[in-house]
């Protein structure tokens, strides 16, 4: 019996529109490893070689990464200040339930609010 080598996936050339593509998939919330995990994109190891290669890509790319991490530091705003499944209503009650999960949530809701600027 011979195992089959996996193949590698083709190299693709830098283009201003693969470029794009890869800033809108990061503004949709995509991480890279997930980008690079599709077949029709580049691999991760081409990306960095392009951002070092092509500066207005390292631009665009910076831009789509910030506003990325905007938007994640909201939604963990949002879920530190959400309190509605905050208790958990047992028909017999554990102090684990009643204490443990509150405290956990109250203790990321405490450091998220801390280092809110």
């Amino acid at each position: 019996m011979t195992t089959k080598k996996p193949t590698r996936r083709p190299r693709h050339a830098y283009s201003p529109e693969l470029t794009d593509l890869i800033c809108e998939r990061l503004l949709d919330g995509t991480s890279l490893r997930q980008i690079c995990q599709d077949k029709n994109m580049p691999a991760r190891s081409a990306i960095i070689v392009w951002l070092a290669k092509h500066k207005e890509f390292a631009r665009k790319y910076m831009i789509a990464r910030q506003i990325q991490i905007d938007c994640l530091l909201g939604d963990m705003l949002d879920i530190a200040d959400d309190c509605s499944k905050d208790w958990i209503d047992q028909a017999e009650p554990s102090l684990e339930s009643a204490v443990g999960d509150n405290t956990g949530k109250t203790g990321r809701n405490v450091v998220a609010r801390l280092t809110d600027d």
